[in-house]
C-alpha cells in the first residue's frame, strides 16, 4: 500500500470513529418502479350469511345468493373466506327513516335509539349504494344531442332482475336483467365451477327495442372493494355525525391490473382525489374512437395499454385470499377501470366493462364542423369471464394469494386452451441478444424526398461479426429500414431494393452469412402505420364510423411525413403474407412483424365492414400463415390473440405507466409468458443499461436488446426516426458486452427451468425461484444485505439451490 493511502484510510478511519452515530447503511427509497414487501395479514370476520339462499356447492365452494340486492356470496372452503360479489349495503334512507322513527319517540332509551340507528357508509346515496350492490350494471346513452352516458344498476327499483335455475344443472343459473327505459332485457350465465364462478352473456341473450343506445355492460363493480367510511349516529346531537367518520374494518391488499408488466394499486387511504386507471384493453381503436383524427408528439410518454384482458384483487398478506378475472371472449371489447379511494366514494374498486356503442362526432365539412351520432347498430359479440379464487399459500396447488398466483392460474388456463404452447426446450447455454438495426429513413429534400443511410447490409455483417467475436454467439436480429424510402417511405407490400442500402443479392448473402453462424437475420416492417406517399389512402386505408379516415397527426417541425393512416385489416394481412414470401425465399428464418401483432382495427367501409373480432380472428390467422411458412415470428408487444403465433416478444415493457395510484411493478406479464416465447426488454441504447436496468432484466426474466447503426444517429435528426437519438454502434459495442454478460451470467443457469414464484424479502431484495429449487436473489439496494447463510453484494445477484 502507498503512502498516500495510509494517509487516506487513516484519516477514514478516524473520520468513521468521531462520527459513529451517523448511519452509514443508505436507505434504499422505493417509488412506483419497485414491488414492495406484502400488506399486513388481514384478520376478517366471518359472513352472516342469513338472508342468503344456498344456491350451489362443490368440494371447494359455497355459493349463495341474496334477491333483494342481487349479491352472491361466495364461501372459499379451503381457507373460510367470504367475497361477496357487492358491498351488501342497506340504502341510507331506509337506515335514517327506521332511526327516525325511533329516536322520535320519547320513551326510547339511548341504548334502543342506538340499536335501531345503524351506521351506514358515507358518501353513498341511494344510486351509489344500488350501484356497490349490484351484480350486473347496464349503461346507455341518453338523448341526442349529447348522448350523456347513465346507469341502471341490477340492484335498483327501476329494474327487475331475477335469478333463474337451469333444468338439469344445478351448477348453472341464469341471472336475468330487465329495463323499460331503454327497453331490455339480458341475460347473464352463471356457471359454478371449482375454480370459481364463468360468466357468460350472449350476444343472442341481449333483445329488446332499446338495444342500439346501449352504452357497455359492467359486471359486479364492487367485487373486492375494500374502503368505507361509517357515518355514526350521535344521539345527544340528535344526528348522524358527519365530521368525524369511523373507518371500517376493511382488507389489506391490493388491486392488479395490466397496465405494462403489472400494476399494484394499493388499498391506501388518500388525502386527495386521484384519477380513475382507465385500461382499453388493447388499445383504442382509431376507428371508432370519438374522434377520427388525434394529434401526438414524439416527446409525448404514450399510455400503455394492456396487452392481455385480465385484472384481480388480493386480500391480505398474498397468502391469505385472492382472485384473478380474465376474458375469454369480447375482450377486444373490453376495459379495466380501477377507482381509488377519495375519488368519489371511500372506496377503492375494480371492474370490466364491455362496450356495445360508440359516440362519435360526424363531420360534415373540410373545417371539422360536424355533431355527435351513435353507431346505428351496437357491437355483437359474446363475453365469457372467469372468476378464479386463490387461497392460501400456494403450497397445496401451487397458486398463492397474491400477483404471482394469478400469473401462474392465468398462465396455466392459456396453456391447456392453446391461447399459449410452451417452447421446445433449447439446446443453448446462453440467452440470447436482441441486436437491431437502423438501415435509412427519408427527409424532404429539393424534389421530394431522400433516403438516409446510417446503415448499410455489409455494415451488418461487420457489426455481428464484432459481437460474435467478442463471445455473444446466440443473437438475433431485425433490419429497420432495408429498402428505398426507409422506415416511413418503404413499401409495406413489396420491396424496393436499394443498391445504396443493399441490393436484392447483398442481403440474400448477409442471411446466408449468418445462418452459418447460427444468427437469425430478419426483416422489419411496419403493416398497419401507413402514410399518403408510401400507399394509395384511398385503396388501402380503413374508415372510421364517421367515413373519414382515421389518423394521428404528429407535430414536430423536423419530421417529413406528419399524418399517419391506418391500413384495413385485410389490406394488412394481404401485404404481410405477400411480402413474407420474398422474405423466405430469400432464405430469412424469421421475420418481424409491427402493427398486426399490436394494433387492433376495425374498418366501416361501405362495401366491407370489418369487426374487432373479425379483426382480431385475422391478425391470428396472418401470423399462422407466416409461420406455416417455415418463418418464425418476431413481434412488439404482442397482444393476446397472437400469442400463439409469436415466437419473440421484443421490447416488452418492464415499467408501468407510472400513474400516481399505481404503487408497485410486477412481472405479471413476464411470468405469464416465461418459457412460451423468447422475451425482450426494450432497447438498452435509451437509459436503460445502467446496473439497475440490469438487474430489473435479470428480475423480470428477459434478455437485453439494442438498436444500433454504422453512422452517428444524428444524421436521422430531420426523419421520422429521429427518437432513435443515440445508436452509433462504436459507442455501443463495450456497453452490449458488459449488459449482456451480467444478464447472460444470471439467467443462463435457469435456461429451460419454469418460473414458479417471486417474493420480496425486503424492499429492493427479490427472491425469484423455478422449478428445481434455484432461486435467483437481486440486490437493488446500495447495501451488503443478507440471505440466509449467504450475503448479496450491493447492486448485484446471488444463484443459490437448483441442479
Amino acid at each position: 500500500m502507498s503512502w498516500v493511502r495510509r494517509i487516506f484510510s487513516s484519516m477514514v478511519i478516524v473520520f468513521v470513529v468521531s462520527l459513529t452515530l451517523i448511519n452509514l447503511v443508505r436507505a434504499y427509497i422505493p417509488t412506483g418502479r419497485d414491488t414492495l414487501e406484502p400488506e399486513e395479514t388481514y384478520t376478517y370476520e366471518i359472513k352472516n350469511v342469513d338472508e342468503y339462499e344456498l344456491i350451489s356447492e362443490n368440494k371447494n365452494f359455497k355459493f349463495y345468493y341474496r334477491e333483494d340486492r342481487d349479491i352472491i356470496a361466495i364461501h372459499d372452503l379451503r381457507n373460510g373466506y367470504f367475497w361477496t360479489t357487492g358491498l351488501d349495503l342497506p340504502i341510507p334512507k331506509e337506515v335514517t327513516e327506521v332511526c327516525n322513527a325511533v329516536a322520535k319517540d320519547k320513551n326510547a332509551t339511548i341504548d334502543e335509539i342506538l340499536e335501531a340507528c345503524q351506521p351506514y357508509d358515507a358518501r353513498l346515496n341511494e344510486d351509489y349504494t344500488h350501484l356497490t350492490n349490484s351484480l350486473l350494471v347496464v349503461e346507455y346513452f341518453d338523448v341526442a344531442p349529447k348522448y350523456d352516458v347513465k346507469r341502471l344498476p341490477s340492484a335498483s327499483p327501476k329494474v327487475t332482475s331475477r335469478l333463474l335455475s337451469v333444468e338439469g344443472k344445478d351448477n348453472v343459473k341464469v341471472f336475468e336483467v330487465k329495463t323499460t327505459s331503454p327497453d331490455l332485457t339480458i341475460k347473464m350465465r352463471l356457471t359454478f365451477t371449482l375454480d370459481g364462478i364463468e360468466v357468460e352473456i350472449k350476444d343472442s341473450d341481449i333483445t329488446g327495442e332499446g338495444q342500439n343506445v346501449l352504452a357497455s355492460l359492467i359486471i359486479s363493480p364492487f367485487l373486492g372493494a375494500s374502503g368505507g367510511m361509517l357515518q355514526y349516529y350521535d344521539p345527544f346531537e340528535g344526528s348522524y355525525d358527519r365530521d368525524n367518520l369511523v373507518p371500517k374494518n376493511s382488507p389489506s391488499g391490493y388491486v392488479f391490473v395490466p397496465d405494462g408488466p403489472g400494476a399494484l394499486i394499493r388499498f391506501n387511504d388518500y388525502i386527495t382525489t386521484l384519477k380513475t386507471y382507465n385500461g382499453n384493453v388493447y388499445g383504442v381503436d382509431p376507428a371508432t374512437d370519438s374522434k377520427h383524427a388525434v394529434s401526438d408528439s414524439f416527446t409525448m410518454i404514450p399510455i400503455k395499454s394492456p396487452t392481455l384482458p385480465v385484472f384481480g384483487v388480493t386480500h391480505g398478506d398474498d397468502t391469505q385470499a385472492a382472485f384473478v378475472a380474465y376474458a375469454i371472449s369480447g375482450d377486444e371489447y373490453m376495459e379495466i377501470i380501477c377507482t381509488p379511494e377519495e375519488n368519489t366514494t371511500y372506496y377503492t374498486w375494480v371492474y370490466p366493462r364491455f362496450i356495445y356503442n360508440t359516440k362519435y362526432f360526424r363531420v360534415y365539412n373540410l373545417r371539422g364542423d360536424g355533431y355527435f351520432r351513435l353507431n346505428n347498430d351496437r357491437y355483437h359479440y359474446d363475453i365469457r369471464m372467469n372468476y378464479d379464487y386463490l387461497a392460501n399459500d400456494g403450497s397445496e396447488d401451487g397458486y398463492p394469494a397474491s400477483y404471482v398466483g394469478m400469473a401462474l392460474k392465468y398462465r396455466d388456463f392459456l396453456l391447456e386452451n392453446e391461447f399459449l404452447h410452451l417452447m421446445d426446450k433449447t439446446t443453448k447455454n446462453d440467452i440470447p441478444l436482441r441486436l437491431d438495426f437502423i438501415m435509412s429513413d427519408s427527409k424532404k429534400s429539393v424534389l421530394g424526398y431522400e433516403d438516409v443511410i446510417v446503415t448499410t447490409a455489409k455494415n451488418v455483417s461487420t457489426i455481428l461479426n464484432d459481437v460474435l467475436e467478442n463471445g455473444i454467439t446466440n443473437v438475433n436480429s431485425g433490419l429497420y429500414g432495408f429498402q428505398a424510402g426507409g422506415i416511413t417511405l418503404g413499401k409495406p407490400y413489396t420491396v424496393n431494393w436499394s443498391n445504396d442500402i443493399g441490393s436484392y443479392n447483398d442481403f440474400k448473402k448477409l442471411i446466408n452469412e449468418m445462418k452459418e453462424k447460427d444468427v437469425d437475420i430478419s426483416f422489419s416492417q411496419d403493416y398497419v402505420n401507413i402514410n399518403g406517399v408510401q400507399v394509395d389512402l384511398e385503396k388501402d386505408s380503413t374508415v372510421h364510423l364517421n367515413e373519414w379516415f382515421p389518423r394521428h397527426n404528429v407535430y414536430e417541425s423536423y419530421a417529413p411525413i406528419t399524418e399517419f393512416y391506418y391500413t384495413k385489416p385485410t389490406r394488412s394481412a394481404e401485404w404481410a403474407r405477400r411480402q413474407t414470401n420474398i422474405f423466405k425465399k430469400m432464405g430469412a428464418m424469421s421475420t418481424t412483424v409491427e402493427g398486426i401483432p399490436n394494433m387492433l382495427v376495425s374498418d366501416y367501409n361501405k362495401r366491407k365492414v370489418v369487426t374487432l373480432s373479425e379483426a382480431k380472428e385475422l391478425a391470428n390467422t396472418t401470423l399462422s400463415l407466416i409461420r406455416e411458412k417455415g418463418l418464425k415470428v418476431n413481434a412488439l408487444k404482442p397482444n393476446l390473440y397472437v400469442l400463439n403465433e409469436v415466437d419473440r416478444n421484443l421490447q416488452m415493457d418492464v415499467f408501468s405507466s407510472q400513474f400516481i395510484i399505481q404503487t408497485d411493478t410486477v412481472p405479471f406479464v413476464q411470468l405469464v409468458l416465461h418459457n412460451t416465447m423468447e422475451m425482450y426488454a426494450s432497447y438498452s441504447n435509451f437509459s436503460f443499461y445502467t446496473i439497475s436496468d440490469a438487474l430489473r432484466m435479470i428480475d423480470y426474466n428477459v434478455s437485453p436488446s439494442f438498436v444500433v447503426s454504422q453512422k452517428p444517429s444524428y444524421l436521422l435528426s430531420k426523419t421520422n426516426s429521429m427518437e432513435f437519438y443515440s445508436t452509433e454502434y462504436v459507442q455501443y459495442a463495450p456497453i452490449i458486452q458488459e449488459v449482456y454478460q451480467i444478464v447472460n451470467n444470471a439467467l443462463s443457469q435457469v435456461i429451460n427451468k419454469e418460473w414458479v414464484g417471486r417474493k420480496v424479502i425486503k424492499v429492493g431484495l427479490i427472491e425469484n425461484t423455478y422449478d428445481d429449487g434455484t432461486k435467483i436473489i437481486i440486490n437493488y439496494t446500495e447495501n451488503q444485505e443478507s440471505y440466509g447463510s449467504h450475503s448479496v453484494d450491493p447492486l448485484s445477484y446471488l444463484v443459490v439451490g437448483g441442479n
